[in-house]
């Protein structure tokens, strides 16, 4: 996957993903009770895309997803002597292409 394809996807992950998150808040403001609302196929899009560059259980995409909030609490990560702190897509892309090749 190129770095326009997977950017693109990765930015559509946190359309659904702030959609989804109204929806919650909507759904807890009428019964405050609610737990919550989970869709497998939003969180399928970020395991697919750690497949689609990197190999493994763990992927540099969900860490950069679920440890840094999609980069709103961007978090350093050093590969072979080199830091990289992504906050957008693209650096992401970075890094990983980096740590694939290095």
């Amino acid at each position: 996957m190129n770095k326009e394809q997977y950017c693109k996807y990765l930015r559509r992950y946190i359309e659904l993903n702030k959609k989804l998150d109204k929806a919650n808040k909507a759904l807890k403001g009428l019964s405050p009770d609610f737990g919550g609302l989970y869709i497998d196929d939003i969180a399928m899009i970020v395991e697919m895309l750690g497949a689609s560059l990197e190999v493994g259980k763990d992927t540099w995409t969900e860490w950069w997803v679920y440890e840094c909030d999609c980069g709103k609490k961007p978090l350093e990560a050093t590969i072979n002597g080199r830091t990289f702190k992504p906050k957008t897509p693209e650096g992401l892309y970075d890094m990983i292409t980096y740590w694939k090749n290095n």
